[in-house]
């Protein structure tokens, strides 16, 4: 482990030049593999985020209900008939 890792680092360290050319369709298919995982990262983030939030509010005794805001209910009143519904 430590070999492999000394290697990396003189490597890293120590350059050695490369003739390549990188063409555009490289570059873009590099940047949609980077926000792939960035997406995909973050969709594994959230949905533990969330189980971790409900075992945590769960726990407290704390109901996300309390934070909801609710409409009263709409009654109709029908003027010809004199009844509602």
């Amino acid at each position: 482990m430590k070999v492999t890792l000394l290697i990396i680092v003189i490597s890293l360290l120590f350059p050695r030049p490369v003739h390549a050319y990188l063409d555009p369709s490289v570059v873009t298919y590099a940047i949609q593999v980077i926000m792939g995982l960035a997406i995909a990262v973050g969709a594994v983030f959230y949905v533990y985020w969330r189980k971790a939030k409900q075992k945590v509010t769960e726990k407290l005794g704390i109901s996300e209900e309390t934070k909801k805001e609710t409409e009263d209910e709409v009654v109709i009143y029908d003027v010809e008939n004199d009844k509602q519904t």
